[in-house]
């Protein structure tokens, strides 16, 4: 079987033209008359045409960059006229202070930089536009003032030491995220742009991709992607080595900058002002614990007077403590006993006769009451007592909760002058605390300003560095891009067979239109399974429901029998109630009738039994 050179289509024998496409058989159309295909117009977007996102982000990150490099030479040109002025006091010749271009055209790793590239972000090729730190010192200077000399003062060494290592560990702390920052921002484009180069190898191994006439290695998408995916790995590279470059070299020469300027500034510091500022704080602090231990000393003294006043306060009470009344009235009952048996010795004394005491208990009764009367006498005089007691203990303590009055009145008119003194001498510890902190401080307020504007200048600049970094990985996405390489690869694959090879063309279409065909009826198939489950699942839907209504209707109905069964006993329990009345009705009615009949049977047997006297 012959195919058409123009489409592709299959030609039946004998046909002399093609009936998909009309061509003539036989002739095929000439190579010049095809144009060439256009790559897909994502693929040729210029650097130019990048989104405005990222052009806005480039140009703030490239002010910034401008405001830290105007910032930096403005430290530089005021240390320079310090350091010229030093100089020229002590007669040492000018050294030009060093400076360090990050790329500078002879680089072996420098790669020209791209005009189309957005204003403040160097082209994907090459590295972030941040201006390089400018040292304000050359190595001699920093050598000299590496170390403060043996003679200053303790604090200011300890102090120097102090500032330096913050500067240090905040810097230091900064680099290690902007490494962190730059190495997963280049490597994750990094990994997404391997992993397509794998995928297009994958196809080139694919016996999909393979035909005689047309080699896959060798078609434009293919070539062009390829392109694409080196020079992206070759530019993400590049960033993070401009990167580290940039902090290798910008960080450890910033430290060493600090170093010489926390060095001349604590070179100024004045040990005298600081003992001068100690020995005010230690007087003012002794005056303020001397004033604070006589305020003490006042209170605990009232409060002690007041403590032991009130000490001699006793709660009021007319019982005495439980075990206390135990024992008396175990007394007075040992007593009553004694007593009763004492009036009986001597009734029996007197009368010399047990027999007669026995014979005459009115004398064991006279001497029992006796004995009770004084048991009960004894417990009323004890109340007496009691009660005379707790009315002098009331008089005693209202004197003294009058006297604890007036102590306090007396202790708070006696602490005023000592809590006034003690006040002012806390406010002038204070102020003496507060001078001595400044006194900590005393430095060279230019050299303070110049070693504050150098760290806050170099954390813009990493900051800056830090914030550029996701704008030029952005850009370099956008100069090679790798989106959708597969379908524009495959479309271009498909082209080219079309062009060059119409049988194996024909049969991978015809493949792809099988595949299709296949997918669509599995798709139909799925979405009928689907419709299927879903028509199940709402048929037992409405089937549950209906059960569920039945059951209400069943409840329902159970509901109103039983509340039928209750009316029909509450009626049956009326009508026993009803019938039971009436019976009791007609229990009373003959019962009020056997009365009636008993009263008139009565009445006539006492009439002619009055009767039956009467004539008798």
């Amino acid at each position: 079987m012959s195919f058409c050179t123009t489409c592709g289509a299959p030609l039946k024998p004998g046909a002399r033209f093609c009936e998909q496409c009309g061509s003539p058989v036989g002739v095929a159309a000439p190579a010049a008359s095809q144009p060439a295909r256009p790559a897909p117009a994502a693929r040729q977007q210029p650097a130019a045409a990048q989104p405005a996102a990222a052009s806005q982000a480039a140009n703030l990150a490239a002010q910034q960059a401008d405001a830290v490099r105007r910032a930096a030479q403005a430290v530089a040109n005021a240390a320079e006229a310090r350091i010229d002025a030093a100089r020229a006091a002590a007669g040492v010749e000018h050294d030009s202070p060093r400076h360090y271009a990050m790329q500078s055209e002879t680089s072996t790793g420098a790669i020209a930089r791209s005009t189309a590239a957005p204003a403040g972000i160097v082209a994907a090729s090459t590295a972030i536009e941040i201006a390089p730190y400018a040292s304000p010192f050359s190595d001699k200077e920093r050598e000299a003032s590496a170390h403060l000399p043996a003679s200053a003062p303790k604090h200011a060494r300890k102090m120097c030491e102090k500032d330096i290592a913050e500067v240090s560990q905040r810097v230091n702390s900064l680099a290690v995220s902007i490494r962190e920052h730059v190495k997963k921002a280049a490597r994750d484009d990094m990994d997404a742009v391997q992993y397509a180069g794998a995928i297009i190898d994958q196809m080139g191994r694919d016996g999909t991709y393979h035909s005689d006439v047309v080699p896959f290695n060798e078609l434009e998408t293919v070539t062009r992607y390829r392109a694409n995916i080196k020079e992206r790995l070759d530019a993400d590279r590049t960033v993070i080595k401009d990167v580290s470059a940039w902090l290798d070299y910008g960080v450890p020469t910033f430290v060493d900058d600090a170093r010489a300027l926390a060095v001349r500034m604590w070179g100024t510091f004045d040990q005298s002002v600081l003992d001068r500022a100690q020995a005010d704080y230690d007087a003012a602090a002794a005056a303020y614990d001397q004033a604070k231990q006589s305020y003490l000393d006042t209170a605990v003294a009232y409060d002690e007077k007041v403590r032991l006043n009130t000490k001699q306060n006793i709660e009021p009470s007319y019982a005495l403590p439980m075990s206390a009344s135990f024992r008396r009235y175990a007394k007075l009952f040992l007593w009553l006993v004694i007593l009763t048996l004492a009036l009986s010795l001597i009734c029996w004394l007197f009368l010399h006769v047990a027999i007669i005491i026995m014979a005459l208990p009115i004398v064991r009764l006279i001497g029992i009451i006796g004995a009770i009367g004084f048991f009960v006498a004894s417990i009323v005089m004890e109340r007496g007592v009691e009660r005379k007691r707790t009315a002098d203990l009331n008089a005693q303590n209202a004197a003294i909760i009058a006297w604890n009055a007036q102590l306090q009145a007396e202790r708070q008119q006696a602490l005023v002058q000592p809590k006034a003194a003690m006040d002012a001498a806390e406010e002038r510890r204070n102020a003496a605390r507060k001078a001595l902190e400044q006194a900590k401080q005393s430095v060279d307020p230019d050299e303070r300003v110049a070693f504050t504007s150098l760290t806050n200048t170099f954390v813009q600049a990493l900051d800056a560095l830090n914030r550029a970094i996701e704008p030029v990985v952005a850009a370099i996405g956008k100069q090679w891009p790798i989106d959708g390489f597969e379908q524009a690869i495959d479309d271009d694959w498909m082209d080219q067979l079309k062009r060059h090879d119409p049988p194996r063309y024909m049969m991978l279409h015809s493949e792809r239109a099988d595949e299709a065909q296949s997918a669509a009826i599995a798709q139909a198939s799925k979405v009928q399974q689907e419709e299927a489950i879903k028509q199940t699942q709402e048929q037992a839907k409405q089937t549950r429901e209906q059960q569920l209504q039945t059951k209400i209707a069943q409840k329902n109905f159970e509901a109103a029998e039983a509340s039928r069964r209750e009316v029909e006993w509450q009626a049956q329990r009326q009508a026993d109630a009803a019938a039971r009345a009436a019976q009791a009705q007609i229990a009373a009615s003959q019962a009020a009738e056997d009365a009636s009949n008993a009263t008139y049977n009565a009445e006539r047997s006492r009439k002619q039994y009055y009767d039956g006297i009467k004539y008798r």
